[in-house]
């Protein structure tokens, strides 16, 4: 393969999945493979639940005036996209996102905020997963090297497979990729060539 990234521009790409999907590591894989930058969301949000917790748990612990500055962080984040950032760069960033819910859909507005101020290219991707290689995934070492606030809830896992499914943007440019079976690297290619192909 080619050490040539692919240059985008002004793009951004929304990585949307269940825990243990593989958002961080397809978010990293794009980013060596781009020009894009990628912030996930453990980076935007670890900091912050530091000062409530040492664990994943931290996250069933927030009272409404956590949660109001948890979602400052998020809107800070998507403003300094929007109206600082060069218009020329492009940016990678997931969300743990369910269909039908009123925050995650909140969130996505907002997002689509950023998309029109910008009149960026959008690209979401939905990733998606088999209830038995999630479960497995939530638990593994690798995941946990990343953040002590990633879920690591296996039963929780499995139940999010039965009753959730990952948010549908409806978005013309939407693409639902099931990695089950396929590598980071595997995914971040068939997301280039999806943008190449689809990139207006």
């Amino acid at each position: 393969m080619s050490n040539q990234k692919t240059q985008l521009q002004n793009c951004l790409i929304l990585l949307m999945g269940f825990p243990g999907a593989g958002k961080r590591t397809i978010g990293e894989a794009l980013a060596r493979k781009t020009n894009a930058r990628f912030t996930g969301n453990h980076d935007l949000y670890d900091p912050f639940l530091k000062l409530f917790g040492d664990d994943y748990q931290a996250m069933w612990n927030l009272t409404p005036a956590m949660w109001e500055k948890l979602n400052a962080v998020q809107d800070l984040y998507l403003s300094t996209i929007a109206n600082v950032c060069a218009q020329d760069d492009s940016f990678i960033f997931s969300e743990m996102m369910f269909d039908k819910d009123q925050y995650h859909q909140i969130f996505y507005n907002k997002v689509l905020d950023v998309v029109k101020k910008r009149n960026a290219h959008f690209f979401p991707v939905r990733l998606i997963c088999d209830e038995d290689e999630l479960a497995k995934r939530v638990v593994s070492d690798d995941r946990k090297q990343f953040s002590n606030y990633k879920t690591r809830d296996t039963e929780l896992s499995r139940k999010r497979s039965h009753d959730e499914k990952v948010f549908y943007s409806h978005h013309e440019n939407e693409i639902t990729i099931d990695n089950t079976n396929l590598s980071p690297e595997m995914v971040s290619d068939k997301i280039i060539e999806y943008i190449k192909s689809n990139y207006k």
